[in-house]
């Protein structure tokens, strides 16, 4: 499954989107540039984002995506999502996904003795006993970018591959100006871009935005907004109590 984070994924999936059948992906193989070009203070702020998010002890999130253009690249982006997370073993995640046309919603939950897990299209939760301490492996969709940092996953941008220029630039949100750290390329005729917004103190993400295009006939744009980031929360029991959605039925 392509995951949010993964930027060869990414890369891979925009080639699907501009060649639609195996034949023609055959035929028009791509070839990456050469040159990787990865300006210092943008390798520099990418490096610092491991260590930030270890360091964490709680964290609750809030965000949403837009597309514009087609869907179908964006398939694995979830539409919203929050979560809030305590070391080492407490969550409440939600997030809404698009299958097929329609939403679905997930709900994951441990109050550090027991998980629940929960989806809208079978309306049925199961649970578990928590794990001592989440791994990125449990979260199925993986639907964030930090979860990999979170949860003990490969940091998604130690390397590059071929042809990628990465550079960076200052973006305002509000009254605050953020880092803009930008992955731009080009495989074939397929051109990319995606933008990561930094916190310039703490170097945990503010947003995210990604562009496929193949001129002039076929683009898509992803933007993921956080309307929430509070790196130290004060949960209460409450915040990871489990309650079952209206008809929902325990998986037999």
């Amino acid at each position: 499954m392509l995951k949010l984070h993964s930027l060869p994924g990414v890369l891979a999936l925009s080639l699907l989107f501009a060649l639609p059948t195996a034949t023609q992906e055959k035929e028009s193989e791509p070839k990456p540039q050469a040159q990787t070009r990865i300006d210092a203070r943008a390798k520099a702020a990418l490096d610092a984002m491991p260590a930030a998010y270890k360091k964490l002890n709680a964290l609750h999130v809030r965000y949403s995506s837009k597309i514009e253009g087609s869907p179908e690249p964006f398939s694995f982006a979830p539409r919203s999502l929050e979560m809030r997370y305590q070391k080492p073993n407490r969550i409440r995640l939600e997030y809404t996904m698009e299958v097929n046309g329609k939403p679905r919603r997930t709900m994951i939950v441990s109050d550090g003795k027991t998980l629940w897990s929960w989806d809208s299209l079978s309306n049925q939760y199961a649970k578990r006993q928590a794990p001592a301490a989440f791994k990125s492996s449990d979260f199925p969709d993986s639907p964030g970018p930090e979860f990999e940092y979170l949860f003990g996953g490969e940091n998604p941008f130690e390397s590059f591959p071929p042809g990628i220029n990465v550079s960076i630039g200052e973006e305002k949100s509000g009254a605050t100006t953020l880092d803009a750290v930008k992955m731009e390329g080009a495989f074939g005729q397929e051109k990319f871009e995606v933008v990561l917004l930094l916190d310039r103190s703490d170097r945990m993400i503010r947003g995210m935005r990604m562009t496929i295009s193949n001129a002039p006939d076929k683009t898509a744009a992803l933007q993921m907004t956080y309307s929430l980031f509070n790196p130290s929360p004060a949960f209460t029991a409450a915040d990871f109590k489990f309650t079952p959605p209206a008809g929902a039925k325990p998986k037999p």
